[in-house]
This record gives structure tokens, sequence and C-alpha cells, in this order.
């Protein structure tokens, strides 16, 4: 066991004010939010699942979902590196049910603008998701919060295994 943590902080997550940093959806918030989702549900599932940024989001297409493996592979846009990511069992279904009921072809992008049927630009993916934000928690604040509730549900999940086993 280490007796000091040899990483060095550089201060706290949103500098030293409280109302900064990590503010995760609670889960009265999240029911909240599938409440108010409407058309934009896949979106907001995508969003929630998988933390992908905006532009990779919008950008996704159906080839890059690997339904047989239950993952999504992508090149993201910042960085371009190859991420997999797992596909929860709500996303998963929501995708399936898409895919079904639009039969697209493999370059088609997943997201689209519920108004135009066009792909969902990055800017107005954001647009959406603010306002889903605002009528799920009822205020308006930072911007949208999902990833931080991805973040805190993985690091739950993680103390929650740690502490099993110890038994």
């Amino acid at each position: 066991m280490i007796v000091k943590n040899p990483v060095r902080m550089e201060g706290r997550p949103g500098g030293e004010r409280e109302d900064r940093g990590a503010q995760p959806f609670d889960t009265a918030e999240l029911l909240k939010l599938r409440e108010h989702a409407g058309t934009d549900l896949l979106a907001s599932l995508l969003l929630r699942w998988t933390s992908l940024r905006g532009g990779d989001a919008g950008g996704l297409t159906w080839q890059e979902i690997k339904f047989d493996r239950k993952e999504i592979e992508r090149v993201t846009q910042k960085r371009r590196k190859k991420v997999i990511l797992p596909l929860n069992v709500e996303l998963l279904f929501a995708l399936e049910t898409e895919h079904e009921r639009i039969k697209p072809q493999p370059t088609d992008r997943v997201l689209l603008n519920p108004t135009t049927n066009a792909p969902m630009a990055r800017p107005r993916l954001y647009e959406r998701m603010l306002a889903l934000r605002d009528a799920g928690r009822g205020c308006e604040g930072t911007p949208v919060p999902i990833q931080d509730t991805l973040a805190v549900d993985m690091l739950s999940r993680v103390r929650v295994r740690m502490t099993l086993l110890r038994f």
C-alpha cells in the first residue's frame, strides 16, 4: 500500500468555488429528464451512457455501432483516438428500436434533428440538451452535466465492488 499519494493536486475541479465542478444529476432529476425527453430521448441516452462530446455524438454513424459486440467504436474528433465504448442495456435497446424504425444505411448519422430529419449538428444538439436539462432540473445553470453523471455512476460502482472485495 502507498502511504502518501504520489499525485500532486493542482487545486479542485472548477476552482475554489463550491458551485463549480462536477454537478451530476441525481435520480429524481434523471427521471424528470426522461419524462421530458420526448423526441430527444435517443440523444439524451447516447450522451448519458457514453459521455461523447457533442461533435462526436452528432457525427456518430450507424456503422460505428457494433450491435453484435454491444459497443460503439469511434475515432474521436478532438484527439483522433479510437475509443470503444460498451453499450448500456437502456441505450442498446433505444438504438435497436431506432435502427428497426428507420432502417438506415451504415453511413447515415444516428442522431437526427426531430424537426427537420437532417443530421443533428453539434450546436443544435447542445441547444436541445440545454433545454432538456432545464426541464429536468427546473433551473438553468452550467452546461449539460451528463458527463458528470456517468463519471459519478462509474466511481460509485467501483467503490461498491472494492467494498465487496474486502469481505
